[in-house]
């Protein structure tokens, strides 16, 4: 494999992603690598709970104590998490529109991840309401414990994307070329 290889035979990608990528201009593994991120989101320092006020971007990592979902209505669920750091606890909220015709269950995923004595690391936007405080979940990560390694609490780029690309297919995809291509 070569930076002009196509990008179709990256492991993962595809003939359909292919064409996914193709909507953002990218034909072979060069163009990936020249597709530079919109923006970045600093999710280095990881908040205490106690420590958040509000309408400000926050990671934050803790044991999920308890999970449920509510039906807003007809077409809106709220997932919510209870997640604690032993110094507070915060109520981790994904807000997700739901076609009641559809067979398709959206909230399946979270709760298959989110599970009572996990720990997780969450990243959004943090107020108080109702004298509690709440963080509206935007990107997470499940972990073992807090020594597990990971990306999330990083520098993160964040890209233009389409239909059927997400931020971390483009990490993936990324690292995939430079461990293949400069090994």
């Amino acid at each position: 494999m070569n930076l002009s290889t196509e990008i179709q035979y990256l492991k993962g990608v595809g003939p359909k992603r292919a064409n996914a990528f193709l909507k953002l201009n990218i034909k072979t593994f060069e163009d990936l690598l020249l597709f530079f991120p919109k923006t970045y989101q600093d999710r280095r320092e990881i908040t205490k709970i106690r420590d958040i006020f509000f309408d400000q971007h926050y990671c934050v990592f803790g044991r999920i104590e308890n999970v449920y979902e509510q039906k807003v209505s007809r077409s809106l669920s709220i997932f919510t998490i209870e997640i604690n750091d032993e110094t507070q606890t915060i109520h981790g909220k994904i807000f997700r529109k739901v076609n009641p015709y559809s067979k398709k269950d959206l909230l399946k995923t979270f709760r298959e991840d989110f599970v009572v004595g996990k720990y997780v690391y969450v990243y959004g936007i943090a107020n108080i309401k109702f004298g509690q405080k709440q963080i509206s979940i935007q990107d997470y990560e499940i972990v073992d414990n807090i020594n597990t390694k990971t990306n999330f609490n990083s520098l993160l780029p964040i890209y233009d994307l389409t239909q059927g690309i997400t931020h971390k297919l483009i990490y993936n995809s990324i690292k995939s070329i430079i461990d293949d291509t400069c090994l």
